[in-house]
């Protein structure tokens, strides 16, 4: 007749499962503690919409935090009881290694979200002031700006060099037509040379370290060179910042941290 008992060295009916459920769960719960604290605004109580927003979403991110691991531990706690003394210290030390590589890889999973997603990133009410457009747009070599880009004029007879590669040799001047292909270019005795077809790469040729600079006509034969700003960029540069946004409020850009 077979012993139904368990025997004092059987190992208790714990699956695969059960380890890939408690992994899950501690990720989860780590995850959202560093989420959670990411979001609390840095400055309470919260200034904004926005803010009061984050720090509804930190609070119901900590509710759930202190479910799980409340939960964690319960099972965690139903496992061990389940598992006689003797056996549970011949479980550990067999599998110390495995503890030991699951501890490294639930603390390296930590460190990198927490450089990912650092307390202050996703929610920034400081104002730290305004940017200087005109400044910023000259480190770019651009002449002009207005509260959407940075801007210098076009110059037509360069361009017809640039193209025919005629740069010092001729006097060159370009008529244009209605659009950034149309353009004719004439030497200094009036002859015909042809058109040109790529103003926009003019511009790029001209601004290397705007890829999207652009080709725009403000009359007929007076065109520029623009590139939109992005007034993020353009806080980070004035407060040599990588963490701060730009935002518009009555008309007036500022930028927060």
């Amino acid at each position: 007749m077979a012993d139904e008992s368990q025997g004092p060295h059987e190992r208790p009916g714990i699956t695969g499962r059960h380890y890939a459920l408690a992994i899950a769960m501690a990720i989860a719960i780590g995850s959202c503690s560093v989420v959670g604290e990411a979001l609390v605004p840095t400055k309470l109580p919260p200034q904004s919409p926005l803010g009061w927003a984050a720090f509804l979403g930190a609070v119901i991110l900590f509710a759930l935090t202190f479910a799980a691991t409340t939960i964690m531990a319960s099972f965690i706690g139903r496992v061990a009881a389940s598992i006689p003394q003797p056996i549970l210290g011949v479980e550990l030390r067999e599998r110390l290694p495995r503890i030991t590589f699951a501890a490294l890889i639930f603390a390296t999973i930590t460190i990198v979200t927490w450089n990912v997603v650092h307390p202050s990133r996703f929610v920034k009410e400081h104002e730290v002031g305004g940017v200087n457009l005109s400044d910023y747009c000259n480190t770019y070599n651009y002449k002009q700006n207005d509260q959407k880009s940075c801007f210098s004029k076009l110059p037509l007879d360069k361009a017809c060099e640039w193209h025919y590669k005629t740069a010092g040799t001729l006097p060159h001047r370009m008529v244009m037509g209605t659009s950034s292909t149309s353009g004719v270019c004439y030497d200094s005795k009036n002859r015909r040379l042809g058109g040109t077809k790529d103003l926009p790469g003019y511009c790029r040729y001209l601004y290397p370290r705007n890829a999207n600079v652009e080709a725009v006509p403000i009359s007929r034969n007076v065109w520029i060179c623009r590139v939109p700003i992005d007034m993020s960029l353009a806080c980070s540069w004035e407060y040599q910042k990588r963490d701060i946004v730009a935002r518009r409020t009555n008309g007036n850009w500022s930028c927060y941290t």
